[in-house]
């Protein structure tokens, strides 16, 4: 039975991952490559909430009767 109290290793964790995330690097690359050589441009899009997240110290920005995520 392992012990409960030995923390894993960060680093073991990234280096099984490594492969996983390498794929899929190189699947959005390819993506991102094939719509830049057809002159595509890659913007990021503001995500919309109907209403504002309950965060008393940021003023949620009004999108027509949706919010932008804070």
């Amino acid at each position: 039975m392992p012990n409960a109290s030995v923390k894993p290793d960060p680093r073991e964790r990234l280096r099984r991952l490594e492969p996983t995330l390498r794929k899929r690097h190189l699947m959005f690359q390819g993506i991102r490559d094939f719509f830049a050589e057809r002159g595509f441009l890659e913007v990021d899009t503001p995500v919309r909430i109907p209403c504002p997240a309950l965060e008393e110290y940021i003023e949620a920005e009004p999108s027509g009767t949706w919010y932008l995520r804070t």
